[in-house]
């Protein structure tokens, strides 16, 4: 690449000669040419503007003579030649038509009254356009049909400096409005509020974005609705309740909650004090979406219900939405069948691709994963991916793809859930704020998983930035929370115990639909981390209050990781009979949808119950493809290391090492110090002994010895295991 400065840019004497001599069809003198390259430093647009100058050859000279000798007056001289030349209804055009970004014949038409007192704009939109092409004045072609135009930006700029010089400030905001008013008719509804708060109609502007706050909704495209409202002062929006109603959607999307409910008491003060009706429907709407992140489904299902009733039907965006949350509040309640019956009858009954189609196929697919049924949920995901890209609902299409990602990563495809994150993360900004940052979860959780930790802290980086330009407070807890669970997964268990101490859980919205990250949960899984008799009996208790919760509220996922949690803290505390019989009802519940990772992350302490579990004969294939899933995963999620013991821990000492040993490596090195031959430590893992070489070999590379005794003797020294006294 060449460095190209300001003097590269200018036209030589030389080239100034040729441009002149071209544009005025005979040879340029010498000395105007001269005089040319010193007032203008060889500057382009000022050489265009002094040939658009020329009425007659003769007139070469006059202007270059009489150019100032500032360069900052010299464009006001050119620009004022250029538009003496011209007639005088294209100059009133001209101007005119300078507040425009752009412009076609319909809106010059409806900009350029011929009635108006300053302007006389007596030519025709078409007629002024054609005028514009054929002199070729600093304007620039929009599209090939040749409907849409705008001016060079420097050009037009001059222009609106010639506007306020040549009329007062009431004109000018007169041709504003009158630009306002016909974007507004041809449905522009962005120019339209651009040009109208332009004209200083704050009030017009207001009932513009009144009028059509519902189109974005329909459309799944919340954002435009913030950038409307982000052109108001506050105070303005304070004052008109359907403006509050907006900022409310966008308040949801951005999951502020917690700020809808003061929104709500003003909306209801304001309407009541101008004797006015509440908006039909969409205060229930809020008032359900509340009640089902607080795990009352009955009362949420009945708020929807009467939502539905009064909602308009042209209102469509915000009736998906009250109908989604019907699904999910059946599902909620137990009534997951008879939700499912009737989603898919109504998308049986909706024959053309729709937003409304769509949302319906996203509300049956919600249903099936709080079930738990992640085969039918994957199918319906593929099909909810496809049809939101043939009708370009992009909203609809990350969610897909976090979904997507979602099921395989509770199936352990770790590169397709990796993939499908991914691609939800580059987009995050369509979903909600939560479920973005879950995105990032998902995709970290699944580096880690996959053994590619920098990776992994890379993307919580890249999440925590994401958590912190949401605008939304809530949402730094939540990113915090995914940091805490990589540090256990990580075997640095101080800074998750940093984050414990310092979280209040308060309101974890997580835990009625089917995050991967619940801050609730992971609490838990640092307690049990913690590995202290009162850490141990604290996450009991708090699993307890969990399980209870989610069989209430019928969320199969999150009840599996509580369940396997549970299972852990059993096994810990030696009540083997128990853990058995908590693990069998987690398998039991699982086996349906396929679930391997929620086992899985739990380390080797759930290996070796699942094995137990084997001889009862329930569900082996599918333990069967747990433990293959374990044997095959190098993560290091340490949670059968740690141990209810005050101190330093043996785990601890594992990380000291330049390369620490896996769980399952730790578990052979136990197996060689009580003197198993290879054989026999194959038979107690199910696998071969040609496994276990490895892992030996492993070991011994890790702990720089030579022979078992070696590696025994460097354990001890250590502190990895403990000499049997």
């Amino acid at each position: 690449m060449g460095e190209i400065r300001v003097r590269d840019l200018r036209f030589s004497p030389e080239e100034i000669g040729a441009f002149l001599e071209q544009a005025t069809g005979g040879p340029a003198e010498g000395i105007a040419t001269a005089l040319l390259e010193e007032k203008t430093e060889g500057w382009v647009t000022g050489l265009c503007l002094t040939v658009l100058s020329l009425r007659h050859r003769s007139d070469l000279d006059r202007i270059v003579t009489n150019l100032p000798a500032e360069s900052r007056y010299i464009t006001d001289y050119l620009l004022s030649e250029v538009l003496t030349n011209l007639p005088e209804e294209i100059q009133d055009y001209l101007l005119a038509t300078a507040i425009l970004n752009r412009f076609c014949a319909s809106l010059c038409d409806a900009v350029c009254v011929p009635e108006s007192r300053s302007l006389a704009c007596k030519i025709g939109g078409r007629v002024f356009l054609q005028w514009l092409e054929k002199s070729d004045l600093f304007v620039i072609p929009l599209d090939e049909e040749g409907r849409w135009f705008r001016y060079h930006h420097l050009f037009q700029k001059l222009l609106q400096s010639r506007l306020k010089n040549r009329v007062g400030q009431a004109d000018i905001l007169a041709l504003y409005r009158r630009a306002g008013r016909w974007f507004a008719e041809n449905n522009l509804i962005d120019e339209a509020l651009h040009y109208a708060l332009a004209a200083g109609d704050v009030s017009g502007a207001a009932q513009l974005v009144e009028q059509n706050r519902h189109a974005p909704l329909n459309e799944d495209k919340w954002y435009i609705l913030e950038k409307w409202l982000d052109q108001f002062p506050d105070e303005i929006v304070q004052q008109r309740p359907k403006l509050l109603l907006a900022k409310a959607w966008v308040l949801y999307f951005q999951f502020n909650l917690w700020k809808i409910p003061p929104l709500l008491k003003t909306i209801e003060t304001l309407l009541s004090e101008n004797a006015q009706e509440l908006p039909s429907g969409e205060i229930d709407v809020f008032n359900g979406i509340f009640s089902y992140w607080q795990g009352e489904g009955v009362r949420s299902l009945e708020l929807f219900d009467r939502a539905l009733e009064q909602i308009p039907a042209a209102n469509l965006g915000i009736r998906n939405f009250a109908e989604t949350y019907v699904a999910i509040s059946r599902q909620m309640i137990g009534q997951g069948k008879r939700a499912i019956q009737t989603f898919e009858r109504k998308l049986h009954n909706e024959t053309s691709e729709s937003t409304r189609k769509i949302r319906l196929l996203g509300s049956l697919l919600f249903i099936h994963l709080l079930s738990g049924e992640l085969f039918k949920a994957d199918e319906l995901t593929r099909q909810l991916e496809d049809m939101a890209a043939r009708i370009n609902n992009a909203h609809m299409g990350v969610w897909a793809s976090y979904l997507q990602g979602n099921i395989h990563y509770q199936w352990n495809n770790l590169e397709k859930a990796g993939h499908h994150f991914s691609r939800a993360v580059e987009k995050a900004y369509s979903l909600h704020v939560n479920a973005g940052i879950d995105s990032y979860a998902g995709l970290i959780l699944s580096y880690q998983a996959a053994q590619q930790p920098d990776k992994a802290n890379e993307t919580m980086n890249r999440m925590l930035e994401f958590a912190q330009k949401s605008g939304n407070p809530a949402c730094l807890p939540f990113a915090h929370s995914v940091q805490a669970r990589l540090s256990l997964m990580q075997g640095d268990l101080e800074p998750a115990l940093r984050w414990l101490e310092a979280t209040v859980f308060s309101f974890d919205t997580g835990t009625t639909l089917c995050w991967l990250e619940v801050p609730r949960i992971t609490r838990c899984r640092v307690l049990v981390a913690q590995g202290s008799e009162s850490g141990l009996r604290k996450a009991t208790e708090k699993l307890g209050e969990h399980e209870h919760f989610f069989n209430a509220v019928h969320n199969a996922s999150h009840l599996i990781e509580v369940l396997c949690l549970q299972t852990l803290i059993c096994q810990i505390q030696g009540k083997t009979d128990e853990a058995l019989a908590v693990l069998e009802h987690a398998v039991a519940l699982a086996w349906p949808g396929g679930y391997i990772r929620p086992f899985v992350n739990q380390g080797d302490r759930m290996a070796d119950l699942l094995r137990r579990l084997l001889p009862y004969g329930k569900a082996v294939d599918y333990i069967e493809r747990i433990l293959a899933a374990f044997e095959s995963d190098e993560s290091v999620n340490r949670w059968d290391e740690f141990s209810p013991q005050v101190g330093r821990q043996p785990w601890m000492h594992n990380q000291a090492l330049d390369e620490p040993l896996t769980n399952r490596e730790l578990e052979v090195l136990a197996l060689l110090e009580n003197g198993l031959r290879n054989k026999e430590i194959a038979a107690k893992f199910f696998i071969s002994p040609e496994t276990v070489k490895k892992h030996t070999k492993n070991i011994y590379r890790k702990l720089d010895a030579h022979t078992r005794q070696q590696a025994i003797v460097k354990a001890y020294d250590l502190g990895i295991i403990k000499k049997n006294i």
